[in-house]
């Protein structure tokens, strides 16, 4: 009786995406943070593994992006934010900008006050 040949193992999974080349959009946008936050004394020398963090996680965002993968695109975003946010990196909220805000304090005063 002849052997069966077994399947290539590696034929059940699709190949993944070739990283595209060049740096992408969010790796660009990373390194002009990382720029703009060394300027302002934010990221010192001694905050290389958060600098290398977010570039991983730049690149990885580019990757998972060029893939189509939502749920990548969505996981890598809350750890970049998450980054950004114990390096102190991230805007502070502006309750001006925001219309909600802006609803709500409107409906919570007094209809004597209003003008």
């Amino acid at each position: 009786m002849p052997r069966s040949k077994r399947p290539d193992p590696s034929a059940l999974f699709d190949a993944p995406a070739a990283r595209p080349r060049g740096r992408g959009r969010h790796e660009r946008r990373v390194d002009v943070a990382i720029r703009a936050a060394s300027d302002d004394g934010i990221l010192e020398d001694t905050h290389g593994g958060i600098v290398a963090a977010l570039r991983a996680l730049g690149r990885s965002l580019d990757s998972a992006e060029a893939e189509d993968s939502p749920y990548a695109v969505v996981t890598v975003t809350r750890e970049l934010r998450a980054v950004l946010d114990v390096a102190r990196m991230l805007p502070a909220p502006s309750t001006v900008a925001d219309p909600f805000a802006a609803l709500l304090d409107d409906l919570s005063t007094d209809d004597a006050t209003r003008t």
